[in-house]
């Protein structure tokens, strides 16, 4: 596949218009690249999807899930960015690749020290929201954590990882913390809701303080709970190991 030309036969294949400017690529995301593409009709995102992640055990039914559960967070009024629909379908295939068209949103990813309450409780609201929507799922598997942090320690050492005394250090914390979040898993209710899966910062834009959700191919079903914690705590600050709780607490309360 060539980038320089893929582009044009996206646009021709879907009818997008004639490409006006050369496609740029955007940062952000670690599996899929992502580029602006404008042309004389419009400006859109396109992703090149990982051809590794479809390919793998499951990978078709994961996207199939996530492209169902985005039409009815759409049909909910949820401020999501759905990828377009071509045909009767979403995910698209040239050239030996796979990839989603949208809209371009001329918005911004918040950095973490510019998260204000008022976003918490913005987010905290839609959450909730996408929680109570309504569905047919019955049960989930609930994923304990098996990580063999010895194993881990060791190739650390024997390549001389700048990380390796980390790891070392931390030994018993590593498998401390393990064996807390197995043991929390258990009493977990078995509640299940439609869940975004990914709806940190870098994933909402916003324009004009409203928001708006990208990137939801995580979308799928879990436990109300964990999705609710992890996300308030990403939106307080623990990625950056400096939780503000004022932001924790406007979080979970928008969200109740």
């Amino acid at each position: 596949m060539k980038k320089d030309t893929i582009f044009n036969d996206i646009a021709n294949m879907l009818d997008l218009g004639n490409i006006i400017a050369p496609a740029k690529k955007l940062t952000g995301g670690f599996a899929h690249e992502m580029f602006a593409v404008e042309t004389n009709k419009r400006k859109y995102a396109i992703k090149l999807l990982n051809q590794e992640t479809i390919v793998r055990h499951g990978g078709f039914e994961n996207y199939a899930t996530s492209e169902y559960l985005e039409k009815i967070l759409q049909d909910n009024g949820l401020p999501i960015v759905p990828s377009l629909e071509f045909n009767g379908k979403k995910m698209q295939f040239i050239d030996n690749q796979h990839f989603y068209v949208f809209d371009w949103v001329e918005g911004r990813a918040l950095a973490s020290h510019e998260i204000q309450k008022e976003h918490c409780e913005i987010i905290g609201s839609i959450l909730g929201k996408i929680h109570k929507i309504e569905h047919d799922k019955k049960s989930i598997d609930k994923f304990e954590i098996n990580v063999d942090w010895d194993f881990y320690i060791e190739m650390a050492l024997k390549k001389r990882s700048e990380i390796a005394d980390l790891l070392k250090n931390n030994r018993t914390l590593l498998y401390k913390v393990q064996t807390d979040y197995d043991t929390a898993l258990k009493e977990v209710s078995d509640n299940i809701v439609i869940s975004n899966g990914d709806m940190d910062s870098k994933n909402v834009l916003w324009v004009d303080g409203k928001p708006h959700i990208v990137d939801l191919e995580c979308l799928t079903y879990s436990n109300p709970y964990t999705e609710l914690f992890q996300l308030a705590l990403c939106w307080s600050g623990c990625e950056h190991y400096a939780i503000n709780y004022g932001l924790l607490t406007v979080f979970i309360k928008s969200y109740i």
